[in-house]
């Protein structure tokens, strides 16, 4: 209690914490301090940037050269003109015609005397000259398209090289002396499936063995493929109905217009009007419109004419004959024409409701038919404006 008497208000101060404090107030105050200093050093300082120098752009300026720059350039091919050469018999000499007679004379030895006959100038005869005229050769093809067969037919042979897809010459004095070769193929679409796989495998080989013509099978064409136009003979069949796109009916159409030949078959010909039959009828309606008119082609015409002879389109598969107990034929349907579609007057589309692609495939008892496939395929390659004959007249004219 004593102790506590002198104690005075100063000593409840601690020195220490005050100590503390100030210098903690100090060091805060002096931290700020050096960061706004030193925040107003960098705004208050503008930076420099080092811009890359550009680059150094030389120009050149060359002399202009002497020489032109090669060009190809089109030269038209004359055309040849085929004249008989005229020429004019020349006038006979007028000469004095003098023999001797030769005859012993009287002392053994052979004399001679001479004579002469006046010619008919010297008697006054009038000397006639024949009266010769110019003529021109007339023949049924220009002479510029006319080949001759024994020097075009070796280069048939080497043009076999995958760029074209026929090539047929044939003699017009004999219908069989015909060579060349040919790829048939089978068109194929978005939704169309073709049928009969072993039809044309059977006609390619009747065609080898019984004409001139070197015949293989291509693979299928598709109906929108650029390499359509490059065949000049394809193959339509449908195994069921199916519809072509925008871009096949247009590829199609081309085709048909720039010399294409379609053979179209129907494999079921004992149905009325079957759903493949109208699918293709369809697809060819829709590629030519307007122009797309089946006519029935008369049983005259070249077609059954060009390589073997016809009377009319043979029977096919339409004609089924099946043998009763009484020995009764029944005929289902009998079709007596082929119908075709002409544009320009070159048959380019025929349509067939006989199902010849079936008695191809079964290899026995179809050589009529084999036949019939035969004069389509020969006239499709030299029928005029075909594909076949544009191209030997392309490649006669670059010769």
């Amino acid at each position: 209690m004593r102790e506590d008497r002198f104690k005075g208000p100063a000593d409840v101060i601690e020195l220490k914490k005050l100590y503390r404090r100030k210098y903690i107030y100090m060091g805060l105050a002096i931290a700020v301090a050096f960061h706004i200093g030193l925040g107003a050093y960098f705004f208050s300082t503008r930076r420099k940037k080092r811009v890359a120098k550009p680059p150094v752009v030389e120009l050149i300026v060359r002399k202009p050269r002497m020489t032109k720059p090669f060009e190809f350039k089109k030269r038209r091919v004359p055309k040849r003109v085929m004249m008989r050469k005229v020429v004019s018999a020349k006038p006979m000499l007028i000469k004095t015609i003098t023999k001797k007679i030769v005859s012993p004379d009287l002392f053994g030895t052979v004399a001679t005397f001479g004579y002469h006959v006046e010619s008919g100038a010297e008697m006054g005869f009038e000397v006639v000259q024949p009266e010769v005229r110019p003529a021109s050769i007339a023949t049924s093809k220009e002479p510029e398209k006319r080949i001759s067969m024994e020097e075009e037919l070796l280069d048939l042979e080497a043009l076999d090289t995958g760029k074209y897809r026929g090539l047929v010459i044939q003699d017009p004095r004999n219908k069989k002396n015909i060579k060349g070769f040919v790829y048939l193929a089978r068109l194929r679409g978005n939704t169309l499936y073709p049928a009969v796989p072993g039809a044309l495998p059977q006609l390619v080989r009747f065609i080898n063995e019984n004409s001139g013509i070197r015949a293989k099978v291509a693979e299928d064409v598709y109906l929108d493929s650029k390499e359509l136009f490059r065949c000049p003979f394809v193959y339509l069949t449908a195994r069921e109905p199916f519809e072509a796109t925008r871009k096949e009916v247009e590829n199609l159409r081309e085709y048909l217009k720039s010399g294409g030949f379609v053979f179209v078959d129907n494999v079921y010909p004992k149905e009325e009007y079957s759903p493949s039959e109208a699918s293709l009828r369809k697809l060819i309606r829709d590629a030519l419109g307007r122009e797309a008119r089946f006519e029935m082609i008369p049983n005259d015409h070249p077609l059954y004419h060009c390589f073997y002879d016809f009377d009319g389109p043979p029977v096919g598969a339409e004609v089924e004959a099946e043998v009763y107990m009484g020995g009764r034929l029944e005929v289902v349907k009998l079709v007596r024409h082929l119908e075709g579609i002409f544009l320009d007057g070159r048959l380019a589309v025929v349509f067939s409701d006989k199902g010849y692609g079936i008695k191809w495939e079964r290899g026995i008892d179809n050589e009529v038919q084999l036949r019939m496939g035969m004069n389509l395929v020969v006239y499709a390659l030299t029928q005029e404006g075909s594909i076949a004959q544009k191209q030997i007249e392309f490649y006669t004219a670059r010769r």
